[in-house]
């Protein structure tokens, strides 16, 4: 499946505002470029805003008052629901929130797209450790996202670090490398562990379909994974029944343990166990690496730190969940 562009036929102005102008988050908390919203024409998609407003589907050709039904409270902010036309072109749409005082865009994170296959690869990235002051570190990410489309992967989680440290002055650039991302892309949350990250990508987790599939991104960062006292583990037992009836219920977090809190892990792992579990840590119980959850059948899709570069597979999603090879790159030709 490729993402397709929509072309220019009637000018439209876009909006100019895209998040605060220091880079965090704005009216619109979800979706954004590190938890997009992936959804074909006809279909729904949520959102998570810091007040409830008036949305709009906008692309250089159009801006679409969207229905949007208001559906509750998520991490303390009003939350939604939002219909598309079954006539909607496919491509890639910006979500543009107004309210009585301000007008807020998070740019390309709605991706319409033609269909959802039953068959479909993702691209699993590791920890990408990206440094404020390396630009060549950006332009691995780069090169590697377009290796992943290349090789067929209609989007990617990344289920590491995204940075080397946790500050504003490098969650801004890494922004706009995923705003600019050829595939959409996923991202873990790490709110637990910094304050920082949640101004720049939502606070909590988020749960998304892909066709039959459900996945659910969870954060286990902090120092006490998925803390007993915190607002996480009703928040995932609450989630988990939203994507029971998928084929495939598979999430996504940095890190896990089979000393995360127990309550999560009743929820994700016994109660109503999860298909599979991508994160970028080794799990071991009594001294043996772990294939499966050591309570359950849940399969374990760790990917640490590489020793050089950053680690990628890829997954293939259908009849069941496996890891497929990545394709070699082609020889260049050689010049006569």
């Amino acid at each position: 499946m490729i993402r397709v562009l929509v072309l220019v036929s009637i000018a439209i102005t876009l909006p100019a505002a895209a998040r605060n102008a220091d880079g965090t988050l704005a009216v619109i908390e979800y979706p954004n470029c590190g938890a997009p919203a992936m959804v074909t024409p006809g279909g729904a998609f949520s959102v998570r805003l810091r007040e409830k407003a008036e949305l709009f589907l906008v692309s250089e050709k159009t801006r679409l008052p969207l229905e949007t039904r208001w559906t509750g409270r998520e991490w303390g902010l009003p939350t939604g629901r939002c219909r598309l036309p079954g006539d909607l072109i496919p491509g890639d749409y910006t979500l543009e929130a107004v309210t009585p005082g301000a007008t807020d865009a998070n740019r390309g994170v709605v991706h319409v797209v033609e269909n959802f296959p039953d068959t479909y690869t993702i691209a699993q990235i590791g920890a990408l450790d990206l440094r404020g002051d390396d630009e060549a570190s950006f332009t691995r990410v780069r090169t590697l996202l377009e290796k992943a489309q290349a090789a067929g992967a209609v989007f990617a989680v990344i289920t590491g670090g995204l940075a080397s440290e946790e500050t504003a002055g490098i969650y801004r650039p890494i922004v706009q490398l995923l705003s600019t991302a050829p595939i959409p892309v996923f991202t873990c949350p790490e709110t637990a562990a910094s304050p920082v990250a949640a101004t720049f990508w939502g606070r909590g987790g988020y749960v998304f379909r892909f066709g039959a599939d459900g996945y659910l991104a969870f954060d286990t960062t902090g120092p006490f994974p998925a803390d007993e006292n915190g607002p996480q583990a009703a928040w995932l037992y609450r989630v988990r029944r939203r994507i029971r009836d998928s084929r495939w219920s598979i999430g996504l977090t940095q890190y896990y343990s089979h000393a995360m809190g127990i309550r999560a892990q009743l929820t994700l792992l016994v109660d109503d166990p999860l298909d599979a579990l991508l994160s970028s840590t080794v799990p071991s119980y009594e001294g043996h690496p772990l294939s499966t959850a050591p309570w359950g059948h849940t399969a374990l899709f760790p990917l640490p730190p590489g020793t050089s570069g950053i680690p990628w597979r890829l997954l293939r999603i259908g009849a069941g969940i496996h890891e497929i090879a990545v394709p070699l790159s082609k020889p260049a030709p050689k010049s006569e």
